[in-house]
């Protein structure tokens, strides 16, 4: 090794190229989010058309998965792509898909924003549909170019108004009116200036608007044609109920993690009641997000009776409202499931195998399944058709074969016993639930019946919408290319509304190129959620 001057004559000194925007990235790998090669085997310009697909307002967990994973991770950016056009193209995809928060973070990291007035303007949206109208303020104060900007003006004016600066806002906002007068940016300026929550609520869909009634602390009630991360984002101030309904929303359809739904619930006081029977009772009378939270406090709650927490844990499962809330059940509750003693949960043993395998949890879910099998050993109640007390179980009963294979299906899905989950399309039980169970397993490489595909060529066995042609065919030639963010945005755009809206031969086409790009994850996700939508 060279030391000394000699060294120095040998080292070459090359300066650093500026950085793509398009590169960063916000979601790590151990966060679940995709390599740094996620953009290999796609062009700029494939880049850009599967970008432009990303659904909207999707009520799916898998889809909107899907979509935060291409495009809230960061890496080499695709060959031949101008990165500021696709970093702003992401922008528009994130805060439309409801990722308005993450869409804000992620370009408070990108360079330079502060000369690019695009990439700021959609900073800045993103900050006022999440409700922080500050942030959006300190992007409009470093921006250095486009200041002017009919946008910017308006901002600047409601920005300067929340701060006492009177003389200058109004200034600002004499400026911004000789664009045209608009009625939202008047709505939001004497919000600014009234620096107060006004008498009534505030019902609005403008992000400016918005996020100037949450800095005065108003009352805001968005309508349905709100954005879609105005209506899921818990606001600055929320009591913990509200926290709660708004965290429990938002990741049902996969803009937050179970973790962050279990942890707003925690912090829901518990009920004021006097035994755990009250307190089961008040949480089934409870509205949403207060429900969730109590039955999930009362799950895990060590000083409640094992039978009580099985009961709770049942109450939030039967009450969820769709795949995408049972799901949600499902994973919040899995650490309660682990902690129940079987005897506890034998009556809803098959339903906790059903939530396990919800959940993920293949061991969990084969646990209960076998559980539901077993006669109890603890006495039974006679059946007497009286309320069965606290701690006695009422009288066991075998669960039927097919709805066995039903559970042994969503087991099979993640590995455990495939060939106890081939659920094979002639045995006993709901026929749209087997149909369903062969399509997810068959792309799954785990059940391969000459039936199926008879009943795929005749267009038998299931209801659904037609994905679009081409986007299936883009998205397998993809997955073969191995183009992990062009595989997951294109499946994104099939599934639109969720695997459970298309038609089962699409739902097949979809779960295996996934299986196939190596996105196993996401195509056991989007076969589990049409599989529990045929149960519901």
């Amino acid at each position: 090794m060279l030391v000394g001057p000699a060294a120095a004559q040998d080292i070459q000194v090359e300066s650093l190229g500026p950085v793509d925007p398009f590169s960063i990235g916000v979601l790590a790998q151990s966060q679940g989010g995709l390599p740094e090669s996620l953009w290999n085997g796609t062009t700029g310009a494939l880049a850009r058309e599967a970008i432009a697909r990303a659904p909207a307002n999707s009520g799916s967990p898998a889809v909107n998965t899907l979509i935060a994973k291409a495009l809230l991770s960061g890496g080499e950016p695709p060959e031949g792509g101008d990165g500021a056009v696709l970093a702003m193209q992401r922008m528009e995809a994130l805060i439309a898909a409801g990722f308005a928060a993450e869409a804000a973070t992620l370009s408070s990291r990108t360079p330079d924003i502060s000369e690019r007035g695009d990439l700021a303007e959609a900073q800045a949206r993103g900050h006022l549909l999440s409700g922080d109208l500050p942030a959006a303020c300190r992007t409009a104060e470093i921006l250095r170019e486009g200041r002017d900007a009919e946008f910017w003006l308006r901002l600047r004016a409601v920005c300067l108004a929340s701060e006492g600066e009177t003389a200058r806002a109004d200034l600002t906002a004499q400026l911004a009116r000789q664009a045209g007068r608009n009625e939202q940016f008047e709505r939001a300026y004497a919000l600014a200036l009234l620096g107060e929550a006004p008498d009534e609520n505030v019902e609005t869909a403008d992000p400016l608007v918005f996020a100037t009634a949450v800095q005065v602390g108003a009352i805001i009630a968005p309508p349905a044609n709100a954005p879609r991360a105005m209506l899921v984002t818990p606001l600055p101030g929320a009591a913990p109920e509200d926290a709660a309904l708004y965290q429990t929303d938002a990741a049902r359809i996969g803009l937050a993690t179970p973790q962050e739904a279990a942890a707003a619930y925690e912090a829901v006081e518990s009920p004021d009641v006097d035994d755990e029977l009250g307190w089961l009772d008040a949480a089934l009378d409870a509205g949403p997000g207060v429900r969730e939270a109590w039955l999930y406090q009362l799950a895990l709650e060590p000083a409640a009776a094992p039978e009580v927490r099985a009961q709770a844990i049942a109450a939030s499962l039967e009450s969820a409202d769709g795949p995408a809330a049972f799901i949600l059940a499902a994973r919040t509750l899995a650490p309660a499931l682990r902690l129940l003693p079987p005897d506890a949960g034998r009556n809803d043993a098959l339903l906790f195998a059903v939530a396990s395998a919800g959940a993920g949890d293949a061991p969990l879910a084969r646990r209960w399944r076998d559980l539901a099998t077993q006669p109890p050993t603890v006495p039974v109640a006679q059946d007497s058709g009286a309320p069965v007390p606290l701690g006695v179980r009422p009288p066991w009963e075998s669960p039927e074969p097919a709805d066995l294979a039903a559970a042994d299906a969503l087991i099979a899905l993640w590995g455990e016993s495939p060939e106890a989950g081939a659920s094979r399309l002639d045995d006993e039980g709901d026929p749209r639930i087997r149909f369903i169970d062969a399509i997810v397993l068959d792309a799954l490489g785990k059940s391969a019946e000459p039936e199926l595909r008879l009943r795929l060529l005749r267009g038998e066995g299931g209801e659904g919408e037609r994905a679009d042609a081409n986007v299936l065919l883009a998205m397998e030639v993809a997955a073969e290319s191995g183009a992990l963010a062009e595989t997951a945005l294109l499946a994104a755009a099939a599934m639109g509304q969720g695997p459970a809206t298309i038609a089962p031969a699409d739902l097949s086409r979809v779960v295996r190129a996934l299986d196939e790009a190596g996105l196993g994850e996401d195509a056991r996700n989007a076969g589990l959620e049409a599989m529990i939508a045929a149960r519901q």
